[in-house]
């Protein structure tokens, strides 16, 4: 038996180990970070001066310092220490730097890209259109459910909807 998981190196607690809370805390902590990864910049070649615990990057080719010979690996400021922690194809990184996703495919971390879609109707431009006869709040209110009420229009292209029981009322906006 390996002393980590095969994915992320997660630490087992291994038969007769002592103080296995240590072991068991540890792996919580990486968990913690990992799961939904949120990292501050994937571009930086040089670690922080003064990184905050749990402070999280994605170490780019070329990084210098603690960070060098660990390309493409998340790096984790853990009690005083980088700890590093390498990606597994398929996973998935919000960047704070540039607002974006990056994905790791198995070699690289890429920004997915693709084509932008054309505007589409609204779905009540969709219902006019198969003969709805009527206002934008007449189709809203032929849509609602027995728990479901109108409030009223907010304004030509929003309604508000409150649901039965609760102090809440969401506010929708119609896109045409």
């Amino acid at each position: 038996m390996t002393d980590a998981t095969a994915r992320f190196y997660l630490p087992y607690i291994m038969p007769a180990q002592a103080q296995k809370h240590l072991t068991h805390n540890e792996a919580l902590r990486y968990l913690d970070v990992l799961i939904h990864l949120n990292v501050i910049d994937a571009q930086r070649t040089l670690p922080p001066e003064t990184p905050d615990d749990l402070d999280t990057y994605i170490i780019p080719t070329g990084a210098m310092g603690d960070w060098s010979g660990r390309d493409g690996q998340i790096a984790i400021w853990m009690d005083g220490i980088w700890q590093y922690a390498p990606p597994v194809q398929g996973c998935i990184a919000w960047v704070d730097a540039v607002q974006a996703l990056t994905i790791y495919n198995g070699a690289d971390w890429t920004i997915p890209t693709g084509n932008a879609g054309s505007d589409g109707k609204s779905a009540y431009d969709i219902a006019l259109a198969q003969g709805f006869i009527g206002t934008i709040s007449d189709w809203v209110a032929s849509l609602q459910g027995p728990h479901l009420g109108l409030v009223s229009p907010t304004s030509q292209n929003s309604i508000a909807i409150s649901r039965s029981g609760q102090k809440k009322t969401d506010i929708y906006r119609i896109i045409r």
